[in-house]
């Protein structure tokens, strides 16, 4: 069995870590270990600083030689100081900009340090965690009656995309905010986005989200 440690932008990414994909990759030999980025000595989740990231990364790193590290951020929302975040502006693919964004976080970590490369491998989620969620949004009118007369604007906005990467990061449209036309009960984001993806099947997130999918591959390859 192999141990990789997710460190996870919030409780969302924990929770689909714990819930869902650690019952998935059990079966390839491989177990999740989710820990929430530490804001204070009290607080975890959010406030993702080039800082406080590549600090608890080279923690993780040092504290056992047989585990491997990977990330489960969103590129949405992140600070224009951590790293490669400026230069991933100038790249029109979503999966581009996020796969800038793991290298030079990568490099960034492993900058002076005495470990296997081959044991990180950051992640970055184009644009956020929701855009699973719009791999098929026909699943939330089932899970919830009350939204199915909602489901019809997301699904004009999934299907204006060529992948649910690609619903874009501006501040009214990035798949969360999309998510608020769903009222009465209103949408939310642990419980209702972890459901989604359970029904959805890792099969249809992977085909579906292709950097999401290129990462699950990554998990399901590590080698001791």
């Amino acid at each position: 069995m192999r141990t990789v440690v997710v460190l996870c932008e919030g409780q969302t990414e924990e929770e689909f870590i714990n819930s869902f994909l650690v019952n998935e990759l059990i079966y390839r030999g491989v177990i999740l270990e989710a820990r929430v980025v530490k804001t204070s000595a009290q607080r975890r989740g959010g406030a993702l600083t080039r800082e406080r990231v590549v600090t608890q990364l080279r923690t993780v790193l040092k504290q056992r030689a047989d585990t491997f590290v990977t990330t489960f951020f969103d590129l949405y929302g992140l600070p224009s100081s951590f790293p490669g975040v400026t230069e991933a502006n100038g790249i029109p693919d979503p999966s581009g900009k996020a796969s800038r964004v793991e290298r030079r976080l990568r490099e960034e970590v492993l900058k002076g340090m005495t470990v296997r490369p081959n044991r990180l491998r950051p992640h970055v989620q184009p644009f956020e965690f929701e855009a699973l969620v719009f791999s098929n949004v026909d699943i939330l009118g089932e899970l919830e009656p009350s939204w199915a007369s909602q489901v019809g604007p997301l699904r004009q906005c999934r299907n204006a995309v060529a992948t649910p990467e690609h619903i874009n990061d501006g501040p009214n449209t990035h798949p969360s905010k999309r998510l608020e036309v769903l009222r009465d009960p209103r949408y939310r984001k642990v419980r209702d986005g972890l459901s989604t993806c359970e029904h959805v099947g890792l099969t249809r997130l992977r085909d579906q989200c292709r950097h999401f999918g290129d990462w699950v591959s990554w998990l399901e390859s590590v080698k001791e």
